[in-house]
């Protein structure tokens, strides 16, 4: 049987892929001149299906997978034009010499999109939910090393050390998938074993909290979800102008299966 994680992140992808060509140009609305590219504009694109809840770590069809690279940050990315492991909310990282631990330094001043400031608790507590028994989330048997958890530990607010169960050749590229979700916002229900009810379709977009480049603005069922930029997104381009490029993308939901994933309207 096909890995249904590997197939869900290559749908979700092939979205991104589309949106990827317009983010540095968009195409509508106001533009601002920013050096070689074009801030604003709105993208449309198209799904197949919806999330049944907007948390990859409870639902992992490819909706929610794209609602999780949309809406969420990881620690390191895998770069998928150069395959080159790079620094994102970690900024750097350290090997240990047999290579079973990597002591990494996280990005000062990063804030949740609600303006709440990330710190290495949000990583320890990602980590808690993700190997939850509650939660039983199918990412807890891929960020694993021979079916054994990765331990994470906290030194201070800006360091997160990680610990590999045995010798592990691809190391920190096993972290592509693990989303860095808010403590201040999920602790709570995961506690009161309602971590999948506090992020399920339906939930007030204002409450689906991230690190990611988008903010879930809108959500009807069967027609569309709308992302709106995130106010707070760490990420800046070479020229230091705050990412996305794109003031709105728009995913519709549609299920006929002769119109591709990443269907595009060219406004």
């Amino acid at each position: 049987m096909a890995n249904p994680f590997r197939f869900t992140r290559a749908t979700a992808l092939a979205v991104l892929a589309v949106a990827g060509v317009l983010l540095v140009s968009g195409c509508s609305g106001e533009r601002e001149k920013t050096g070689g590219t074009r801030a604003g504009g709105s993208l449309t694109a198209s799904l197949r299906s919806e999330p049944a809840n907007y948390n990859r770590y409870v639902d992992a069809k490819a909706a929610a997978d794209l609602l999780s690279l949309l809406l969420h940050a990881r620690l390191v990315r895998i770069n998928r034009a150069t395959d080159e492991l790079e620094p994102a909310l970690a900024e750097s990282w350290t090997p240990s010499p047999d290579g079973l631990s990597y002591t990494l330094k996280l990005r000062n001043g990063v804030q949740f999109s609600d303006g709440h400031p990330f710190s290495s608790d949000d990583v320890l507590f990602s980590a808690r939910a993700l190997y939850d028994p509650g939660v039983n989330s199918g990412l807890a048997g891929l960020i694993a090393v021979n079916g054994k958890p990765l331990v994470f530990e906290a030194p201070d607010p800006a360091t997160v050390i990680v610990r590999f169960p045995s010798p592990f050749g691809p190391g920190l590229r096993l972290l592509d998938s693990f989303a860095i979700l808010p403590k201040h916002k999920l602790e709570g229900p995961l506690a009161a074993g309602k971590f999948a009810e506090a992020t399920a379709a339906g939930t007030p977009p204002a409450e689906i909290v991230g690190l990611g480049p988008f903010v879930l603005k809108e959500h009807v069922t069967g027609q569309r979800m709308v992302f709106g930029r995130n106010p707070h997104y760490w990420k800046r381009d070479a020229s230091g102008v705050q990412l996305p490029y794109l003031d709105q993308l728009t995913i519709a939901i549609v299920p006929d299966p002769h119109i591709g994933s990443s269907n595009v309207d060219f406004c």
